[in-house]
């Protein structure tokens, strides 16, 4: 079957990273070792993929030199402000996966002179990270930018950081349901691209426009913290699967035991062969949970903080969301086993299925980003589902890790 993300998408793939969920929804069953085989091969150091990128689009020599001479020179021209620092961890330093965050997102799109629909394509292509999520005002900022970077001209930082000064708008309470909550993303985006695409006067007016919907959306930005919690308590408090490191999960469902200093928690990221890197979450995982506890105390709390911690923290490090992507794949796994066992409908559409509730709750409900078919931790979950055969995606996963580890 099929999965469309044309329809209402609120972000654009690049054509590589389209072709390579393509290959996911016709792929042919493989064995779990060639499965790992594929995942380890497959992983580019991200100063690879900056350099390449970066030299391609500006005509000039792929080397660490030249790229960080360039990438400087347009900070400068542009006020960005990108340190030489970041420039040489970036492009010279093969450090594995590197997320960077929106500042920088945007600030090295503005350096590259790419316009939103580049940006997009810039970001899930060659970062292999999201976009930015416009239920966050700053990151919103930033996609209006871009969006006007025409009209804007040489002050498109300067705009932003204007933005990005001022007060958000005070507002009464959301005009619309909890339940309406769903769909947020895809309306700022919508507003956003139609913005993006009117023609304007001059920069004093895009920039009256820019602000007038910043403060239009002001209820939006806070309503992702509502749908958020709602979320955790309907698929991993009331559902009693809590949400927990996958090793402790597979431990727990499967038996499966991974290594001590698990690949994928990241832990102690530095000292792991390149490969190894499924990239979980954050590299500072121990000094995370020194300063917040443990998951399952702050994501039980019905308070702000549990909210902000989600939606603020957590979105920007990645390890609440791999939880929640291997929970919703045990969720569909589980599933669709009882509807088999049932004689109901079930198997053919399991990879659509898993796509789009995945997508849907990343996107809409908690404000993070979608499945990403070119990011290792996604792909594990993409490649269980759509090369398994026969077979159950969820002994065929541990088979697939099981090969990546002992390789």
């Amino acid at each position: 079957m099929r999965v469309t993300i044309e329809a209402g998408f609120p972000y654009q793939f690049g054509a590589m990273t389209e072709g390579v969920l393509e290959g996911y929804r016709s792929a042919s069953c493989v064995s779990a070792a060639a499965a790992a085989q594929e995942l380890a091969a497959e992983m580019v150091p991200f100063n690879e993929r900056l350099s390449l990128f970066v030299a391609q689009r500006l005509g000039i020599s792929d080397d660490p030199k030249s790229v960080r001479r360039a990438l400087r020179a347009a900070s400068e021209r542009k006020g960005l402000g990108l340190s030489s620092a970041n420039l040489s961890q970036w492009v010279s330093s093969p450090k594995g996966e590197v997320t960077l965050s929106p500042k920088s997102v945007f600030k090295l799109c503005v350096a590259l002179d790419l316009d939103l629909v580049e940006a997009e394509h810039f970001v899930f292509d060659c970062l292999y990270q999201d976009w930015f999520n416009f239920r966050d005002r700053e990151q919103c900022v930033y996609g209006l930018c871009l969006g006007m970077k025409d009209i804007l001209g040489q002050n498109v930082c300067q705009v932003a950081k204007e933005l990005l000064r001022e007060e958000p708008a005070v507002h009464g309470e959301p005009s619309f349901a909890p339940s309406d909550a769903t769909g947020c993303t895809r309306l700022i985006g919508r507003g956003l691209r139609d913005l993006a695409g009117r023609d304007y006067a001059s920069q004093e007016e895009a920039v009256f426009w820019m602000r007038a919907y910043l403060d239009e959306c002001a209820p939006l930005f806070s309503g992702v913290r509502l749908s958020t919690i709602r979320c955790y308590r309907t698929y991993f408090d009331e559902g009693g699967v809590g949400i927990t490191p996958l090793v402790e999960l597979y431990r727990k469902r499967t038996g499966l035991v991974l290594p001590s200093a698990s690949y994928l928690d990241m832990t102690d990221a530095c000292g792991l062969p390149q490969k190894k890197r499924l990239l979980w979450g954050a590299a500072g995982r121990a000094a995370w949970v020194e300063r917040n506890g443990r998951d399952w105390d702050i994501l039980h709390e019905s308070t702000i903080r549990t909210e902000r911690h989600a939606v603020e923290r957590m979105a920007r490090t990645g390890y609440l969301r791999g939880n929640i992507v291997a929970l919703l794949f045990f969720h569909c796994c589980f599933e669709n086993a009882f509807l088999e066992r049932n004689a109901f409908s079930g198997g053919d559409d399991l990879f659509a299925r898993f796509y789009e509730m995945t997508n849907l709750i990343l996107i809409d409900e908690c404000g993070m980003a979608p499945l990403h078919p070119r990011k290792p931790f996604d792909r594990l979950f993409l490649a269980a589902l759509s090369k398994r055969g026969g077979q159950d995606p969820v002994h065929y996963l541990n088979e697939v890790l099981e090969q990546f580890y002992a390789s």
